[in-house]
């Protein structure tokens, strides 16, 4: 009986750290730094996705985008506006991102801090 006990609080334990890492590297807001070979003047360009990297929302300069992800691979991802039907594709990776619309380079950003 006591190695059931502990078997089952071992295959629990496991469980719940597993699940306590399960934040997707992309989850919270980066903030656009370039857009179209410039920078970006507005203070409020950023991109915010919810914690498990599914979806989120655009912010340029008070308007709001809502989109899809649809993840193609590790740092790699797809960007779906619910809106509009363009993708935009991402690669992201040690707090950088890289934007591109049908295959040109269209935006880069950073992971806040926040």
């Amino acid at each position: 009986m006591k190695l059931f006990n502990v078997m089952f609080v071992v295959v629990i334990t496991a469980f719940l750290l597993g699940a306590c890492g399960n934040e997707d590297e992309l989850a919270g807001t980066w903030e656009i730094y370039e857009m179209f070979g410039g920078p970006v003047v507005e203070e409020d360009a950023s991109l915010t996705f919810t914690e498990d990297g599914s979806e989120g929302f655009l912010l340029v300069d008070g308007h709001m985008e809502n989109f899809t992800v649809n993840k193609v691979e590790d740092g790699k991802a797809e960007l779906v506006h619910e809106e509009d039907p363009e993708i935009i594709e991402i690669m992201y990776g040690d707090g950088e991102m890289t934007l591109y619309s049908e295959g040109e380079q269209v935006g880069a950003a950073k992971k806040s801090d926040n």
